[in-house]
């Protein structure tokens, strides 16, 4: 059996649980568990899913989230032990990796890792912290990634393993037909992501005010959690757009796609700094499946999954000025949104969907 031992899946929303979510769906059987340290029990129901999912935690619980990975320690025992050398163990990052690696002189039992992309930004440094945390990947058996870049992450910390890419894929068989394009005023421009910094919502935003100084007139809307929320609500006032900016947390998965229909040009100005970096950007994924045309910054992995801009247009990372250039060009050009959206369907097809 496989065991995947995870904090990133579903109920939670974010790209890491959709990726999670789509392995587990489409490649593990009946036999095979998804264990989920969290703070809280709670009981997880999906009739798409074939292998169990089960939370576990203590009565008492510590509160940061990835010190969670205590509560699972007797139930990841049990499940290992009682095995007999039988079980596959698969962490969901390497944080969750930490408890198979303080337990294999007790079980004996190997373990691999996916990795993405932010997570390994500190490892670079030297520090007690980043000796620990490459010493807990370098000792897993597979390491498995998203994207090129994340590779090229690995390889300049010190990596010497095998090193298996597997791509983030999503369903599109039940996602309705956007309608035709059209550049008439208001320009709707959309943006998804958790509200951080590296997330490059400033930089939209300050583009956006440039935006406004032109003749067309746009309106943003930014779908999304996260701490930046009132950081990012006061910068659209001190940049007097605020009238035109939404920002929105808590969409279910049928407010984003109706996010989607509405929007004329997707945007991810995603930065690559100390804080974070975007290794993949499955919402890219999600953009090319509903026909939004794509304007995105040259960061991370964003250029692969765009074909380095065969499939959208790629803009000099944290620069609001090619940023807003780049959208206006776009808004009012049919035929290049046409264009850009057939090849990123073709593309998205091709690497990206899973077989249904």
């Amino acid at each position: 059996m496989k065991l995947l031992l995870t904090f990133d899946f579903p109920p939670d929303k974010g790209g890491i649980q959709k990726y999670l979510y789509g392995i587990v769906k489409h490649t593990f059987l009946k036999r095979d568990l998804v264990l989920i340290p969290s703070s809280t029990r709670t009981n997880y129901s999906n009739n798409s899913l074939t292998a169990t999912v089960k939370s576990c935690s203590f009565p008492i619980s510590l509160k940061k989230s990835k010190l969670h990975i205590v509560n699972a320690l007797i139930p990841f025992l049990k499940i290992v032990l009682k095995s007999k050398g039988t079980v596959t163990v698969v962490c969901g990052n390497i944080y969750a990796a930490i408890l198979p690696w303080i337990l294999y002189p007790v079980t004996r039992k190997t373990y691999s890792v996916f990795t993405y992309g932010s997570e390994l930004l500190p490892l670079k440094k030297i520090t007690w912290k980043s000796f620990f945390l490459r010493s807990v990947l370098f000792h897993a058996k597979e390491i498995y990634t998203i994207s090129e870049y994340t590779r090229t992450l690995l390889i300049d910390i010190g990596c010497k393993h095998r090193i298996e890419m597997i791509v983030p894929k999503i369903e599109i068989n039940s996602l309705p037909q956007k309608p035709e394009f059209n550049t008439k005023p208001p320009i709707r421009l959309l943006s998804v992501g958790r509200l951080v910094y590296h997330k490059g919502f400033e930089v939209l935003l300050n583009a956006l005010s440039l935006l406004t100084q032109k003749e067309s007139s746009f309106r943003l809307t930014i779908a999304g959690n996260g701490p930046d929320f009132f950081r990012l609500l006061q910068l659209s006032k001190s940049l007097s757009v605020s009238s035109i900016v939404d920002i929105k947390q808590g969409l279910t998965d049928n407010d984003l796609t109706k996010e989607y229909l509405q929007s004329n040009i997707f945007v991810l100005p995603s930065l690559e700094t100390e804080r974070g970096v975007e290794g993949f950007g499955i919402v890219l994924l999600e953009a090319m499946a509903m026909h939004t045309p794509i304007v995105a910054a040259a960061s991370g992995g964003i250029p692969e999954v765009i074909d380095n801009g065969t499939c959208g247009i790629l803009v000099e990372p944290n620069s609001p000025k090619a940023l807003a250039q780049a959208i206006l060009s776009l808004a009012l050009d049919v035929k290049a949104m046409r264009l850009l959206t057939q090849k990123a369907y073709t593309r998205l097809k091709t690497h990206y969907v899973w077989n249904q």
